[in-house]
């Protein structure tokens, strides 16, 4: 028996690939401003100095950058983008430098999710020029992960045809409402649409328990008032509950460091949920549903 060797190779080669992708939204700048970070890695016996990586979008090259290697075996290069477009946007990383090409392109996806849109309804604070929405606009611009577009009207100013195109009304001034656009808010939510209510201070009890009974997930009681060197914080909240979870996305909150100094007592409906509870007891945010939507 005679073994005989062929060479098939040569002994040196070059070869560059793609090993990895990760895609990360940039904190502050909402989904559409994305991180692309690509592993570049050299596994032939040729030393490859630099290399040119190629992004390319939804079938158009969109960014090039040189990538230097030396002597190392890998390099990360990194591509900050802007993807305004909602929808699942087909990517590819593709490295040029050397004679292999089969396994020089990566191919990926980033979904960008359509804004979703919020109906805020809020006048303007009785003792100061301050909008009541600003604090909402506020906590949702820190949400990287979903965009919102909240438009803000006077309740007056309320077209219930217009309702369907929102996803989420939040009614802060719920006494200037007239019949007729509570008639809508109530077809808006029964066929699926999302109300949260914010009783303001002037808001009278009778009333509101009356012209909201099919809406609300709970009654109104009474005020609640406390000094400034006795607020209370809110200790529990119901983290199996999809807006417990969703409040949490982030990871774990510490509610306990916000201090109210007042709030609406209430009485949960039948079939609602406490989500967040103060720390006398009392129910901070209760949810419940309303025909196809949610309150």
């Amino acid at each position: 028996t005679r073994l005989k060797t062929i060479k098939v190779g040569e002994a040196q080669t070059e070869n560059l690939s793609i090993t990895q992708v990760s895609t990360m939204a940039l904190p502050g700048q909402g989904q559409a401003t994305h991180r692309i970070v690509g592993r570049v890695k050299n596994s032939g016996s040729e030393t490859i100095s630099e290399a040119r990586v190629v992004l390319a979008i939804d079938g158009a090259e969109v960014a090039t950058r040189s990538v230097t290697l030396g002597d190392s075996p890998e390099a990360v290069v990194e591509f900050p983008i802007a993807l305004n477009q909602a929808g699942v946007h087909r990517c590819t990383l593709r490295v040029a430098g050397d004679r292999f090409a089969a396994d020089n392109t990566y191919y990926f996806t980033i979904r960008v999710e359509p804004p979703i849109r919020v109906l805020c309804l809020a006048g303007r604070s009785r003792s100061s020029e301050v909008n009541k929405a600003y604090w909402l606009r506020s906590a949702l611009d820190q949400q990287a992960a979903v965009p919102f577009l909240v438009d803000v009207i006077d309740p007056r100013e309320l077209a219930p045809e217009t309702l369907p195109s929102y996803a989420v009304v939040v009614l802060m001034e719920a006494a200037t409402l007239a019949a007729e656009q509570i008639n809508g808010l109530q077809s808006y939510v029964r066929g699926g649409g999302g109300l949260l209510l914010v009783p303001e201070d002037r808001a009278e009890v009778a009333a509101f328990n009356r012209n909201y009974a099919d809406l609300t997930p709970a009654l109104l009681q009474r005020k609640q008032l406390f000094s400034e060197h006795a607020p209370v914080s809110l200790t529990q909240v119901q983290s199996y509950h999809a807006l417990g979870r969703s409040l949490q996305d982030g990871g774990p909150m510490d509610f306990s460091a916000a201090r109210f100094y007042g709030y609406w007592s209430v009485e949960p409906v039948a079939g609602s949920e406490v989500v967040l509870t103060f720390e006398n007891g009392d129910a901070a945010l209760v949810a419940g549903y309303a025909g196809s939507g949610r309150t």
